[in-house]
């Protein structure tokens, strides 16, 4: 739901995941943050992002 959300306001779905995790599963908690670090910085800049000259 909110990526359609997000995708009908210009921002790509895929700058968001959602996935369940306990505390205990630290492994799987890192796993995920990398892997989304990695498609965020394939994905570039935030469309939302603010220039720093404005």
């Amino acid at each position: 739901m909110v990526q359609i959300i997000l995708e009908s306001i210009g921002i790509s779905p895929e700058r968001v995941i959602m996935d369940h995790c306990s505390s205990a599963e630290g492994a799987k908690i890192a796993e995920i943050a990398r892997k989304m670090t990695a498609k965020l910085k394939e994905l570039g800049p935030s469309p939302l992002k603010i220039s720093e000259s404005e």
